[in-house]
């Protein structure tokens, strides 16, 4: 096997990476197996396996991609300073809308690996470390609405838990839509009206 340059290695690995979101989010985890992801990257057994050796490697290497790519984004960007809860709740539409509405596999696939992180605990760390960042993130936002700034903290949680709701609800359901939930979290907040 011919030697790559380290670039052409990363590049690879997430050529792989990115086959296996796509498997993942189609199969599932259990249901795909190291053939099925060569296949889909174009890549020999071997040559699979010379960059992960197992299909759990391969998910934390989907995980971590994952991660990767969130930091990049939230890097990119300041906190939002919106001057309203629906300001706020609108700039975590636009996040929801950008990872997942374009990307049916990437929703599928990370509503996958919250159940996977329940039994594999470097990929729970991940995870976790993905939760931190966007709650310092929304907690940040929500210290600039004057109403929110004594339970920031608070309301960067609930965010949280109710973004992770929503993926699950619209991985699961096709008539549930997103944009709905978004819209009733802005009327049940006295968000609605702005």
């Amino acid at each position: 096997m011919p030697t790559l340059s380290p670039e052409r290695l990363k590049e690879r690995q997430e050529e792989i990476l990115l086959a296996a979101l796509r498997c993942f989010g189609r199969k599932g985890y259990e249901a795909t197996s190291m053939r099925d992801l060569s296949a889909e990257a174009g890549v020999s057994i071997g040559g699979l396996y010379a960059h992960f050796d197992s299909k759990e490697a391969v998910l934390k290497g989907v995980a971590r991609l994952f991660r990767e790519r969130e930091r990049e984004a939230l890097a990119q960007r300041q906190p939002a300073s919106p001057s309203s809860i629906g300001e706020l709740i609108d700039e975590l539409w636009v996040q929801y809308d950008t990872a997942y509405t374009s990307n049916p596999d990437a929703l599928k696939t990370d509503v996958l690996l919250l159940g996977e992180a329940i039994r594999l605990e470097p990929l729970r760390e991940v995870l976790s470390d993905r939760d931190r960042q966007n709650m310092r993130y929304t907690e940040t936002s929500a210290e600039a609405v004057s109403d929110l700034k004594d339970n920031a903290r608070q309301i960067s949680v609930l965010l949280t838990a109710f973004s992770y709701g929503i993926a699950i609800l619209d991985a699961f359901h096709d008539d549930v839509a997103p944009s709905d939930c978004f819209d009733a979290l802005r009327v049940l907040l006295g968000a609605g009206q702005e």
